[in-house]
């Protein structure tokens, strides 16, 4: 039984750096890509008049701060199926030399964090600048419930706008990767996109079930007496967690960013502002 040395590490290190470095394309250029897949879909709707396109997509596509989201996007899942390459090698050397199978370094989990955390905050500058209503629509808004009811009233397009940023997000980028990584590709954007990290709407009607399951989690009026105050929060400590443990296993299919980890990353981003901070 052989030992893994050093200089057998630093060799797989290598060959691990210079396989990725042949799969990406040098010759992609993110805002020649984006013209060319938009400039299609523009084509497919003429072919087909009963596609859509959401209202104002082209300038968003050009705009910065959705090529800031599609680099920090390339970035995190090239880095991503890097070590997910690496560890396979690593796994495959063990098994031959029947030993252990070595785990990626630490230092490597927390880079790919750092960047999965950097894409979370430039989707959540999307978010904010690309919401329901205008800054107009928000100047007469005199209560919540009138601006709740302006977001719902908009939310089948809110939908389609992001779904349609989704698939039109993972047609650029396939042009950046091997074709071996494209399925790859599809999945962790897919993951990323509906599951509960990023999808806003998944979030909204998850708390409007538990608001109805559980009126005491409802916004109490704005003249609540201190004795209603006190037993609607008695009532809130009674309530039990929801358990979303299958969810969570399902979404769970990355190696190295677990769904909990990207939840985190994107609530710590969001306390850090202000939603006057976007407007």
């Amino acid at each position: 039984m052989s030992k893994l040395t050093s200089n057998d590490c630093i060799q797989l290190e290598y060959r691990d750096e210079n396989d990725a470095q042949k799969k990406y394309k040098n010759n992609f250029v993110l805002s020649d890509v984006i013209e060319i897949t938009y400039q299609k879909m523009i084509k497919d709707k003429k072919d087909d008049p009963e596609k859509k396109i959401p209202p104002k997509f082209g300038n968003f596509v050009k705009s910065g701060e959705y090529r800031d989201l599609l680099e920090s996007m390339l970035d995190y899942c090239r880095e991503l199926f890097r070590l997910e390459n690496k560890q396979q090698v690593l796994e495959q050397e063990a098994k031959q030399r029947g030993l252990p199978v070595p785990q990626v370094l630490p230092s490597e989990k927390k880079k790919l964090s750092e960047k999965a955390k950097k894409m979370a905050d430039k989707y959540a500058w999307i978010v904010f600048n690309y919401k329901s209503i205008s800054n107009d629509q928000m100047d007469h808004c005199s209560s919540f419930m009138q601006f709740k009811s302006k977001i719902l009233a908009n939310q089948k397009s809110d939908q389609y706008f992001y779904e349609t940023m989704m698939i039109f997000s993972a047609k650029v980028l396939q042009n950046a990767f091997d074709k071996s990584d494209i399925q790859k590709l599809e999945e962790e954007i897919n993951r990323l996109f509906r599951s509960n990290a990023f999808n806003i709407t998944q979030r909204v009607q998850f708390e409007e079930s538990r608001k109805k399951k559980y009126p005491q989690l409802k916004e109490p009026p704005q003249k609540e007496n201190t004795g209603d105050m006190i037993k609607r929060l008695e009532m809130r400590f009674r309530i039990p967690k929801e358990s979303k443990k299958n969810e969570t296993q399902r979404a769970n299919n990355s190696m190295f960013v677990k769904r909990v980890e990207l939840d985190r990353i994107v609530e710590e981003e969001t306390k850090k502002r202000s939603p006057k901070d976007y407007l």
